[in-house]
């Protein structure tokens, strides 16, 4: 009896296993979704929410590519700006966070760090005229 037991518990446990893992990949599709600001964002989508790889366009032209979470720019990805700046990294809650490549219109490019948007930890600047400076930086200003 208790054999049998153990089997059912299985058996339900590979219904529901199945049953859930059914449900997400339905929830789970590609399209499109303009919103009333302007920005426009193509990829995959969950529960019509940008959730994975997509691209989101600005009005103004800002563009980024990259990995989105719950309709939020989360992981690894891409921003170009429509003034001509690029940044290459991670992100977090739809700022910078963690290792990344900040390039400037005027070419000047920050390589390392950054928190909450901001320039923090280990980096090195390079200059359009190949000046580099290297140090550590904290809530965007160098320390050292």
């Amino acid at each position: 009896m208790k054999k049998r037991a153990r089997l059912y518990v299985v058996a339900i446990r590979l219904v529901l296993v199945t049953f859930i893992l059914a449900c997400l990949s339905a929830c789970t599709k590609q399209g499109s979704i303009s919103y009333a600001n302007g920005d426009r964002y193509t990829g995959d989508l969950q529960y019509d929410r940008p959730n994975g790889h997509g691209t989101m366009i600005s009005p103004n032209g800002d563009k980024y590519e990259g990995e989105f979470e719950d309709g939020v720019a989360t992981g690894e990805g891409t921003m170009v700006s429509a003034n001509g700046s690029k940044y290459e990294g991670h992100w977090k809650s739809g700022v910078f966070e963690g290792e990344g490549t900040l390039t400037l219109a005027d070419g000047t490019k920050f390589e390392g760090e950054f928190k909450d948007g901001l320039k923090d930890g280990q980096g090195t600047t390079t200059y359009p005229d190949g000046k580099k400076v290297k140090g550590v930086w904290k809530d965007g200003k160098l320390l050292q």
